[in-house]
């Protein structure tokens, strides 16, 4: 499930259960260091956790994207996400999150201060 596969870690490569790139791994582990009760990046600390989720994908040769939305309940804004997928060695995984319909530069993972503006609501 995209918002707990790192909900069980207990070592410091948090997210080793979650299908992510070593980059998009490292920097949100980056995103969270040192920064006391941070939020958690992929949204595994929701309780409880999403009352409505959608899916839907892009696909291409090299990944593509999946397009997720996750719905707090009724009338709460939904939140809506871009998991841009690449093929690693025959594995599909996530090499970036950006809020659906930003800017690949200006919403994504590796842009400074994803964790604060991590909620992408529509």
């Amino acid at each position: 499930m995209f918002t707990t596969c790192d909900a069980a870690a207990s070592s410091t490569d948090v997210f080793a259960g979650c299908p992510l790139t070593p980059k998009l791994a490292t920097q949100l582990e980056d995103d969270v260091a040192g920064v006391a009760n941070a939020p958690d990046p992929l949204g595994g600390g929701q309780n409880p956790e999403w009352a409505t989720e959608a899916f839907s994908a892009s696909p291409s040769a090299t990944g593509g994207v999946v397009h997720v939305t996750l719905g707090f309940g009724t009338g709460a804004a939904p939140e809506k996400l871009d998991l841009l997928m690449v093929v690693q060695g025959s594995v599909l995984l996530v090499d970036d999150i950006s809020c659906t319909g930003g800017a690949q530069n200006g919403t994504d993972a590796y842009s400074p201060g994803w964790l604060a503006r991590s909620v992408c609501a529509s």
